[in-house]
């Protein structure tokens, strides 16, 4: 198993929310699938390319777009590269002003002059269409379709992405598609049946496979490391989002909070996701589909590493068995769930990496955090997920000490089982098992949604 090009895959570098940039994506390539283009990356053609504007259509005369409980609730609040404000409707009338052929990056390239635009677009309530999905038949899809002028000429485009944030499944011009995949195709064939593999090995093989990392993959997973270090700096020094990094090192400041392991390691992480959840534009190495993830999955680790004076080369290698984790613990609940992926998914990686860190038995640092935290609901993307990072990175850290002083909750105890594999097995028949609160979840933003956009609108 090649443990490099698994980590290259799940973790990318990504600015803002993938949510909203999914949004913005499909409706940025079906207005470029109106004017009959598609993206090289798209047709398998090298990488994304750096961030900029498109030309757009003369007009924009709508853009309606049709997705998923679980991709709505962490687009609709959560902010955006580049703006002031958040929000889905925003993200769709973005896209028509934007080069598709940045990938999940695109929102890079947002300014003043195209936020006015999308704006204006956005306060046209018949020209951005936005449906919700009742069925569960996917996790993630999104199906954008522009209607835009282009020399005089009316054209349509469509783009549905399915199973991945931006996994192109479907592109249409005027009805004829330029490009058609299964809906199975969800990144390269091996690297999917590599994954499925990944979520079946033990923890002993799962740490075998980070310690087996080349220098290529160390460098990778390092370069992840200090891009969500930097992010935290950011978040920290300009008190963004809700400002919990800043508030916990004011706290200690004050003599309130001592500056022990734990606090550092909830004071970095909480500072990184203030930054990414309130919109700011800085990069953020992703884990599994998610930014928020990224940052839980390496920045504890890098935290109490930096307290205990680690050896880097094992830090590198401890967050790289938590992105493994991470991912195995995805491959059973999937990409989005009703479950909160930086606290249930990527808390277990980090509690595997700390104990892999400190010395302590992996195995029981994995059952300490599941009898811990797995209850935790994802009610959307939104700078409120700072608080719940901070708590996670507490549970982490704690997990890995205490398993490291003898403590283990018993297999007996709620869905724990005897090893981490099975657990992540239970953890993935419970996110299945909570479509229903899920649902629930959505209704109650919805609602709330509604009386906002009709407060704002008087």
């Amino acid at each position: 198993m090649d443990v490099t090009r698994i980590l290259r895959e799940m973790t990318t570098p990504v600015v803002g929310c993938t949510e909203p940039a999914a949004i913005a994506l499909a409706a940025s390539l079906a207005t470029a699938a109106a004017s009959g283009e598609i993206p090289p990356w798209v047709r398998g053609c090298g990488e994304p390319a750096p961030a900029t504007k498109a030309t757009p259509p003369a007009r924009v005369e709508m853009v309606a777009v049709r997705t998923v409980r679980s991709l709505y609730k962490n687009a609709l609040a959560v902010g955006i590269p580049g703006a002031s404000e958040g929000g889905i409707h925003l993200s769709a009338a973005l896209g028509p002003f934007l080069d598709p052929s940045a990938g999940l990056n695109l929102l890079k390239a947002v300014d003043r002059e195209m936020l006015d635009r999308a704006r204006a677009l956005v306060r046209d309530a018949e020209t951005i269409v936005l449906e919700v999905r009742a069925d569960d038949q996917d996790v993630l899809f999104v199906e954008a379709r522009v209607i835009a002028v282009f020399d005089g000429e009316r054209h349509v485009g469509e783009a549905v992405i399915r199973g991945r944030h931006d996994s192109v499944e479907l592109l249409r011009r005027d009805g004829r598609a330029l490009l058609r995949r299964g809906a199975d195709a969800t990144g390269p064939e091996q690297v999917h049946d590599a994954l499925c593999e990944l979520a079946q090995l033990s923890m002993p093989e799962l740490i075998e496979l980070a310690e087996s990392i080349d220098s290529d993959g160390r460098a990778h997973v390092l370069r992840g490391i200090e891009m969500n270090r930097a992010a935290s700096e950011v978040g920290i020094r300009d008190r963004l989002g809700l400002g919990i990094g800043a508030a916990l090192s004011d706290l200690v400041t004050r003599g309130v909070l001592t500056d022990d392991v734990v606090v550092r390691a909830k004071r970095v992480t909480a500072g990184a996701a203030d930054a990414r959840m309130s919109g700011a534009e800085v990069d953020v190495m992703s884990s599994s589909g998610s930014g928020n993830q990224g940052i839980m999955a390496s920045l504890p680790i890098a935290a109490v590493a930096a307290t205990r004076g680690a050896d880097e080369d094992r830090m590198i290698r401890a967050v790289a068995l938590s992105h493994l984790v991470t991912a195995a613990t995805t491959v059973h609940t999937g990409v989005l769930s009703a479950l909160c992926g930086c606290v249930v998914k990527a808390g277990m990686g980090a509690a595997a990496g700390l104990a892999y860190l400190v010395g302590a038995p992996v195995d029981a640092a994995v059952t300490n955090m599941a009898g811990n935290i797995t209850g935790e609901i994802c009610d959307g993307a939104k700078v409120g997920c700072a608080v719940k990072i901070c708590t996670a990175t507490g549970a982490a850290v704690e997990s890995a000490l205490l398993a490291g002083s003898g403590v283990r909750i018993p297999a007996s105890n709620g869905i724990l089982a005897d090893a981490p594999r099975r657990i992540f097995e239970n953890i993935g028949e419970l996110a299945r098992a909570m479509q229903s609160a899920d649902r629930t979840i959505v209704q109650i933003m919805e609602r709330k949604e509604i009386a906002r956009r009709q407060a704002s609108a008087t």
